[in-house]
């Protein structure tokens, strides 16, 4: 009996033995973990395509991202898959490359890739995020924003699609493979007597089809005499998709600009509407337009509100939320407004005090509106009734 039992340890030792050798060889998911690296994001932006999977069977996602020249280059860059809080991993997915294999377009360029397989059986969402590890001692880890794949039925997996670099608007293919090349920032002018435009800003409809694109306007180096200011003259707006640009609006004023707040959303879910403001110097005097696909316009009107804060069009393209102070006898109160686009009438506005508001928060709601949350608490729902204080 004791021999059997002396040979049955001895198994038992030899299997915790092979486990911990197989542990050691493998590069684990880091279940679970924290990713405290969040907080420190100074990777920026994951440029996902898709952003939108159908549920069922398994897409190839392509996730890149730009290590920034200030930035020292990484030992690893690993991309994660987070928990529904986006704070934790549950899975470390892929490894990001950048000499120009598997999917990797140009060796060497900081444009990191990574390629993988995500699937979901029903409508939901997969939080994403990148973290980069260095090779010096108690150099603290960096990471990426958290981006989100939608899990949508009915979702495009043919591409092409949109992402953002920098300033500008790149198209990919369902592989992830460049369409067309970033465009330089600084435009050469048509003519000799045209202005320089110069890309600022780029925003990606939803769907990823659509690129809007904000520049300032500069004078021509040949019209600019010496000692002359080579200040902006002006700005302009460029909507485009992949086989160019469809529309332009132009401010030929210099002491104007379109507001192109980092939080705002100015393009609806399939591109089919795009709110634009054009705002003073300090963000004041706002006058809003809203376009169709094709140029047109739907919706123009003088904002009632000293200067914006926040602007942004809802994903079914229905309404606009404007956030913004006016000037009152008391102080600067905050002013939040809500338009039913096609029958603009059709609104909601409320007005706090200074030292009112604490905390805001908006989101969409059900109906394709916003949910407005002031103080950790639902203020009113649009185009619900409103919930009253």
């Amino acid at each position: 009996m004791k021999i059997k039992m002396l040979q049955q340890l001895v198994v038992v030792l030899l299997l915790i033995l092979c486990l911990s050798s197989l542990a050691s060889t493998i590069d684990l998911p880091q279940t679970g973990r924290t990713l405290a690296a969040l907080s420190n994001p100074d990777l920026g932006e994951l440029q996902v395509t898709p952003s939108r999977i159908p549920p069922g069977s398994p897409v190839q996602v392509t996730v890149t991202v730009r290590i920034q020249k200030h930035l020292d280059l990484p030992a690893s860059l690993k991309l994660h898959r987070l928990d529904t809080g986006m704070r934790k991993s549950i899975a470390e997915i892929a490894t990001f490359r950048d000499d120009g294999t598997m999917g990797d377009a140009v060796a060497g360029d900081r444009l990191y890739t990574a390629q993988v397989m995500l699937s979901a059986d029903k409508p939901s969402s997969i939080g994403l995020a990148a973290i980069a590890s260095y090779a010096t001692p108690g150099t603290e880890q960096n990471s990426s924003f958290a981006s989100i794949v939608k899990v949508v039925p009915g979702a495009d997996t043919s591409g092409p699609w949109a992402v953002a670099d920098g300033s500008n608007a790149v198209y990919r293919d369902k592989y992830g493979r460049a369409l067309s090349e970033a465009k330089p920032r600084t435009a050469v002018p048509a003519s000799p007597d045209a202005p320089v435009f110069k890309q600022e800003t780029v925003f990606i409809s939803p769907n990823q089809k659509y690129a809007g694109i904000v520049g300032s306007l500069h004078p021509n180096p040949g019209k600019v005499t010496a000692g002359q200011e080579a200040g902006p003259t002006g700005w302009e707006f460029r909507y485009q998709d992949v086989t160019g640009t469809l529309w332009t609006k132009t401010i030929n004023k210099s002491d104007r600009h379109f507001f192109t707040s980092g939080g705002s959303v100015h393009i609806s879910e399939d591109g089919g509407r795009v709110l634009l403001l054009e705002v003073g110097e300090n963000d004041e005097e706002p006058m809003l337009w809203v376009y169709d696909r094709s140029g047109s316009v739907v919706l123009e009107e003088q904002v009632p509100l000293y200067a914006v804060d926040d602007a942004r069009i809802s994903g079914n393209g229905k309404y606009l939320m404007i956030d913004g102070t006016t000037l009152a006898p008391k102080g600067i109160q905050t002013k939040i407004l809500v338009i039913t686009i096609d029958s603009p009438k059709t609104r909601w506005i409320d007005t706090y005090p200074p030292g009112i508001i604490r905390s805001e928060e908006r989101h969409e709601n059900k109906l394709g509106g916003f949910d407005i949350y002031i103080n950790n608490e639902l203020r009113f729902s649009y185009p619900r009734k409103g919930v009253q204080p």
